[in-house]
């Protein structure tokens, strides 16, 4: 099977690291080269596969499973009420 690569605008959400890298068009994402955090390919354009202006077929600007790491920290920020008031 062959992989086609593509041009991906990366910003990383972590470290800033920015870079266009060339990844394959089946990824869902990409590891900053910087902090080797992973980073959600998200389509260029609001149609899946078209190219935006700048040639771009991914952009990748947020963090790889955003719903996980906001989980982690859900029970951080609940407030403790006395017990009388629960």
């Amino acid at each position: 099977m062959e992989t086609i690569k593509v041009k991906a605008d990366l910003q990383c959400p972590f470290c800033g690291h920015c870079k266009v890298v060339k990844v394959g068009s089946h990824r869902k994402a990409v590891n900053c080269a910087s902090c080797k955090q992973a980073v959600f390919l998200s389509w260029a354009t609001s149609i899946e596969g078209q190219l935006d202006s700048r040639g771009y077929y991914f952009r990748a600007y947020e963090p790889f499973n955003i719903r996980k790491i906001n989980q982690e920290f859900q029970d951080v920020f609940v407030e403790d009420y006395p017990y009388w008031l629960r």
